[in-house]
């Protein structure tokens, strides 16, 4: 899936407009993205409560004028693929509150065609548990910082998202365990590659009788190469 940076600046003051409780229309300042650097402990899950939008749309609202909300978020995905508007590690305004702004991650999902949007959203907050070693216990709500109803869509299913999630998790450890060589055999492999016998490729998987014979001819070459070695350097001595 293929997952976009494209940051909103730090600090950019933008005019915002507003209504006033008269009805009378306002300008004041505001930043979206303030930089600041928070430790992350959760990955809060949103909609986007717009059947019509998608990610970059989403993405240039942060920095309209008639935007009238200082809310923010870090990532935005849909069908296509995702955006990232501001970083992993730093504060986003999104939670509505203090602690929810302040350690963890938001992710919005788009409502305009949910049903394939959501097994890019399953596999998307897998990729991200995997990549910091967390487990599903890490994936919250918005509504479970501020009491909104949000994610509106995925709060009535929320225990089968999660659910899939952990199955997407468990495919991921699976791979990185085949793909993964045991400490016990580190040297023996890094052996096999400094010598050119294996590429060191796939540790986990079963090897053929075609790569044997291969892998054999080649160690019979290298201990041949290493005979000749020794005899040369005997004559060597002996002159």
């Amino acid at each position: 899936m293929l997952v976009e940076n494209k940051f909103i600046p730090i600090g950019k003051v933008i005019k915002m407009n507003y209504f006033d409780m008269n009805n009378n229309q306002q300008t004041t300042l505001v930043t979206r993205r303030s930089g600041k650097k928070i430790i992350t402990k959760k990955i809060c899950i949103h909609n986007n409560g717009n059947l019509l939008s998608f990610p970059i749309g989403e993405r240039n609202w942060l920095l309209n004028p008639l935007n009238n909300r200082v809310a923010s978020w870090h990532e935005c995905i849909n069908e296509s693929g995702s955006i990232i508007a501001i970083p992993w590690g730093e504060e986003a305004y999104h939670a509505n509150t203090y602690k929810g702004n302040n350690e963890s991650y938001s992710i919005e999902v788009c409502e305009r065609n949910f049903n394939l949007v959501y097994p890019k959203a399953v596999k998307r907050v897998a990729e991200l548990l995997f990549l910091n070693k967390w487990d599903v216990s890490e994936v919250t709500t918005h509504k479970a910082y501020s009491g909104k109803n949000c994610p509106s869509m995925l709060l009535p299913i929320w225990d089968s998202f999660i659910s899939d999630i952990k199955i997407e998790l468990d495919k991921l450890k699976e791979v990185k365990i085949m793909y993964e060589t045991s400490t016990w055999a580190i040297e023996a492999q890094k052996w096999n590659m400094d010598n050119g016998i294996s590429s060191g490729d796939y540790p986990k998987n079963l090897v053929t009788r075609e790569e044997i014979w291969v892998m054999n001819k080649r160690v019979y070459e290298l201990a041949k190469k290493d005979a000749i070695d020794e005899i040369v350097r005997r004559i060597k001595d002996e002159d």
